[in-house]
């Protein structure tokens, strides 16, 4: 029979109303033991904010487990200091950590996605001459179904606004992804310039008339026109 065993790295983390500290311990012999010891939490500047005894049920031959001491949940984020020493009486054998640096703090939440976006826009001409441009564009809601929006296609000419044609009216945006595609042919056809595009998208309250912008996008690249 062989005896012995070791400790690992303190960690913490929150769960429910509490605190909890976890230092794994393996047994890392044949024979079955039992540690008893002492867990200290202190600051870095030396203040003692916890002791608590240990004493473990039996551990036997190759087996993993954890040393765990619950804190209130109101122990504030920060670094702390964590020793333990333990020793099992039947074999003498001990083992120890001392004042092993160990960060208590919330975990990190995902960052929520945006309410609303517009993942990709293209306007693209066909013909030469130009005689129309494909104009497709994915948005995606997030949040609640919008039951009525309008997407307009804002157009330029060298910098000046030529209109706004409307690429869809009365659209329904539900949750996930809408996809948008239509034909553009200026109303008064493509004289010569670098055109530039722009799509906005508005909620529509039907029964007030209210038309909240949810995005406005600039489409990326021209069309010139000699």
């Amino acid at each position: 029979m062989t005896s012995g065993f070791s400790l690992g790295a303190p960690t913490f983390y929150r769960t429910g109303s509490l605190v909890q500290l976890d230092v794994p311990i393996k047994n890392t012999g044949t024979a079955r033991l039992r540690p008893e010891g002492t867990l200290t939490i202190t600051t870095p500047d030396g203040q003692k904010v916890a002791t608590s005894p240990i004493k473990m049920g039996s551990i036997y031959r190759g087996y993993e487990t954890t040393v765990r001491a619950s804190l209130p949940s109101q122990t504030p984020d920060g670094t702390y200091l964590i020793t333990l020493g333990l020793k099992d009486s039947a074999t003498g054998k001990t083992a120890s950590i001392k004042d092993v640096q160990t960060t208590l703090a919330e975990p990190t939440k995902a960052a929520e996605p945006p309410p609303f976006v517009v993942d990709s826009i293209s306007v693209n001409s066909n013909g030469h001459p130009v005689q129309y441009a494909d104009v497709a564009a994915t948005v995606t809601n997030n949040g609640q179904n919008i039951p009525t929006a309008d997407v307009t296609l804002v157009v330029k000419r060298d910098g000046q606004e030529v209109e706004q044609y409307p690429l869809a009216q009365n659209q329904a945006l539900p949750q996930g992804q809408t996809k948008i595609a239509q034909r553009y042919i200026p109303k008064d056809g493509w004289t010569s310039g670098t055109w530039t595009f722009q799509i906005v998208v508005s909620a529509v309250n039907v029964g007030s008339g209210t038309q909240t912008v949810l995005a406005t996008v600039d489409a990326p690249g021209a069309i010139a026109i000699p």
